[in-house]
């Protein structure tokens, strides 16, 4: 079963990716504070991996999917893939994209008092889509994502995500 998944899914992104990427992840700057007053990991270690596509008659869209794990704001594993559908400007050294990722996070749940004893800690499925700004020089490039403030009332509880910037860098690998 493993072998044709790797002949279904992996072979072909070795074959017709334009480009690949090893993602190292960077800083966030929290703009807003936790609730609880929880003071947030700012340092998110972690690494990742990333192939870009793109039509040679639509030469300055990509389409880049990515896998990764990161060490999150409450310094917990954070394992997640994507898609981004990215523009890259023709005489300038940025690009702008909207990255679209699907993961397994941590998850606060808080009472109404925002108790921290009484905070419910679970992992869970989460997705989103976020704004991501990129600077290229030579084969790295600085991406920065920007993460808007999300509070949404349950039933018993209150999830809630603070804003944010995440910053992490890509590195081209060399094409083999």
């Amino acid at each position: 079963m493993i072998k044709y998944f790797i002949l279904i899914f992996l072979l072909p992104i070795f074959l017709y990716s334009s480009e690949h990427h090893l993602l190292l992840s960077g800083f966030t700057k929290h703009i807003d504070k936790d609730l609880a007053g929880y003071q947030y990991n700012e340092f998110n270690l972690g690494f990742g991996y990333e192939y870009s596509t793109y039509n040679k008659d639509e030469s300055q869209w990509y389409n880049s999917y990515k896998i990764s794990i990161i060490n999150d704001s409450y310094k917990n594993p954070f394992p997640f893939i994507g898609y981004s559908r990215e523009y890259k400007f023709e005489n300038l050294p940025i690009s702008l994209s909207l990255d679209f990722f699907l993961g397994y996070k941590k998850m606060a749940f808080y009472d109404s008092t925002f108790n921290k004893d009484k905070t419910i800690y679970e992992y869970k499925p989460i997705a989103g889509i976020l704004p991501t700004l990129k600077y290229y020089y030579k084969d790295i490039s600085v991406d920065i994502a920007y993460a808007p403030h999300i509070k949404l009332e349950l039933k018993d509880n209150i999830l809630t995500s603070p804003s944010f910037v995440y910053l992490y860098f890509s590195i081209n690998l060399p094409e083999y």
